[in-house]
This record gives structure tokens, sequence and C-alpha cells, in this order.
């Protein structure tokens, strides 16, 4: 079994839903465990989105997001990304307001 630790931009672009998805059903086969996500965006809905993907599929994994400005991120057009989308509609409410850990100390841990 592969162990990985997924480290995304989720939010913006399918990429990085599909990705998960794909991590996902590779853990359900038990060909992979997904120990962590990180998230290399300031997306305030990214954390939240990959938690409702990932407790829609019956996981819970930890998420940690960069503490760091990321250069060139469009911050207005994540209000329009379906990261705000996804976890307004599949997201539970007590994971909602949940802050993820710092992505850096995070990887660390895991």
């Amino acid at each position: 079994m592969k162990k990985i630790i997924l480290d995304t931009d989720i939010g913006c672009d399918c990429d990085d839903a599909g990705a998960l998805a794909l991590l996902l059903g590779a853990q359900k086969l038990g060909d992979a465990q997904i120990l962590a996500v990180t998230l290399s965006t300031r997306n305030p809905y990214a954390a939240a989105c990959v938690n409702a993907i990932t407790e829609y599929r019956g996981y819970k994994i930890p998420v940690g997001q960069t503490g760091v400005a990321v250069p060139f991120e469009d911050v207005p057009y994540f209000e329009k990304c379906y990261a705000k989308h996804i976890s307004g509609l599949y997201g539970k409410s007590d994971l909602k307001n949940e802050e993820p850990q710092d992505a850096v100390k995070l990887l660390r841990k895991t």
C-alpha cells in the first residue's frame, strides 16, 4: 500500500478535485492510504471543500493550509470558485468552520 500526502491548490479548477477523487478510490481499494492533504492556496474555502469531498467518501483526513500569501493568487476569484459551492452545499456544518492546521507543521508531523 502506498502512503500518500496530497499537496493541492484545490478550489478553482477541476484537476485537484479529480486527483483527490482518484486517490480516494485507490484508498477504498486498499492500494493507497492518504495520510494528509496540504493546501498551497489561501483560498478560504479550500479546506472545507477537501473535508466535504473526503467526508462524502467516508474518510476524515487531516488538512493543512499554508499561512503564507501565495504569489499571483486571484483572491477575489475565490468567491466564484467551486470550492465555495462544494463546501457550502456538501460540507458538514461542524467542518465548515474548522480551521485547517498549518501545512508545514502537518507535513513535519506526518
